[in-house]
């Protein structure tokens, strides 16, 4: 693998820069109790057990096992779907303009029959019947 002749080397104007960047973003020195104690820290913080990263796995393939188990076939229980009471005669309006009618033509659909009767009464209380 090769790499490229610009990467190879810095000139001496980059690493001058480079050095300055390391100087002001280093972390300041430690006086001794601090860095004895960040030490420990760190040498506990290592030391510690890393169970929970042994639990992964396990939860990985409990929800594996509950997706699963919810994509399986089987007795849902019923719910009512939601009933929907059309008028006839604005179906039958609807139908005719719709696969019968020519649609070059404007078709004369009275208002009564654009809406069913729930909607009638919701189109009188806010748009006072327009």
């Amino acid at each position: 693998m090769t790499r490229e002749p610009e990467l190879e080397e810095l000139t001496r104007e980059d690493a001058r820069f480079v050095e300055q960047l390391r100087s002001l973003y280093g972390p300041e020195p430690l006086d001794g109790a601090r860095r004895t104690a960040f030490e420990a820290r760190l040498r506990e913080r290592i030391a510690r057990p890393r169970w929970p990263l042994a639990l992964i796995p396990a939860f990985s393939a409990a929800a594996l096992a509950l997706v699963v188990w919810n994509s399986l076939p089987g007795q849902r229980p019923a719910t009512p779907s939601p009933a929907v009471m059309a008028n006839r005669a604005s179906a039958a309006a609807w139908e005719d303009v719709l696969f019968e009618g020519d649609p070059t033509q404007e078709q004369a659909v009275s208002a009564q029959d654009e809406l069913p009767p729930d909607y009638k009464a919701i189109e009188l209380a806010f748009l006072d019947g327009v």
